[in-house]
């Protein structure tokens, strides 16, 4: 029995959530956080920043493999699984996702004035 090769891109299929949590672990990184929310690492005995996911498990759990690699862990990044807005009042990163595009203007407003990176690829979000 023969088998075809397989190319690599062939066996490494990246789904959306995948992709996303990737471009959210990028925007920490190359953030400049305030004083009083700077990325800490385990080093400096403080948590570093919290990110809330919000009604998104497959982003949450794509995100915490990630945050759970040693080459994140320096950084000290805590994730947190939303279900409720009231979460996110603590945030550093709240991600908001496609089942929020109805009311993500109230979900920015109970943040507004906050030192919290918001981050959504919900068309017009940026607007």
């Amino acid at each position: 029995m023969t088998t075809a090769p397989v190319s690599a891109a062939e066996r490494v299929r990246a789904g959306v959530s995948d992709l996303t949590s990737v471009y959210i672990f990028n925007f920490i990184r190359f953030t400049d956080w305030p004083a009083n929310n700077a990325e800490k690492g385990p080093e400096q005995n403080k948590p570093g920043p919290l990110i809330n996911v919000l009604y998104d498990q497959k982003i949450h759990d794509t995100l915490q493999s990630i945050v759970s690699k040693p080459a994140a862990q320096p950084r000290g990044l805590r994730l947190q699984s939303c279900q409720q807005t009231s979460c996110i009042q603590n945030s550093s990163v709240l991600y908001i996702g496609e089942s929020d595009r109805g009311h993500f203007g109230q979900l920015l407003e109970r943040v507004e004035g906050k030192p919290v990176l918001t981050i959504s690829d919900i068309p017009g979000f940026a607007e």
